[in-house]
């Protein structure tokens, strides 16, 4: 589990300065006094992190060009793993809850693995640009 909140905290870093990503969303960082509840809870900040990707992010030729991340309905695995809570996790709910609680069409989730974090950002870079370009991959994964 340490190697996994690493890479994820790189990648969380990573992503936040993308100009592809409107925003991130990570235990801790949401207030000071939520900041200090989750220090006193917890030992470290998880593996799972959610952002909302941009307007001019092609969704699907984003999740089609990710090589090493899997993109899947569950998040636990030594993996790196993506998933869209709209279509997945949260399909059955309706459009008025998914709004109360801020799932959109743009968030995705995804769960940070163990493999090298470099490779994980060259994945996630490499995506998000050809998918503001709109180019699609359908190599095998």
């Amino acid at each position: 589990m340490d190697r996994a909140q690493e890479n994820t905290l790189k990648i969380r870093e990573y992503v936040e300065e993308h100009p592809a990503i409107d925003k991130v969303f990570y235990p801790g960082w949401y207030s000071e006094r939520e900041a200090d509840i989750h220090a006193r809870q917890s030992s470290g900040d998880g593996a799972v992190i959610a952002f909302n990707v941009s307007a001019d992010v092609d969704l699907s030729a984003f999740r089609q060009n990710l090589r090493l991340i899997n993109d899947v309905v569950s998040l636990g695995s030594v993996k790196t793993l993506l998933s869209h809570p709209a279509t997945m996790t949260h399909e059955d709910i309706t459009d008025e809850e998914r709004a109360r609680t801020g799932i959109t069409e743009r968030m995705l989730r995804l769960s940070g693995g163990i493999e090298a974090a470099d490779d994980i950002m060259i994945d996630l870079g490499t995506a998000l640009g050809k998918a503001v370009n709109n180019e699609s991959d359908n190599g095998s994964r």
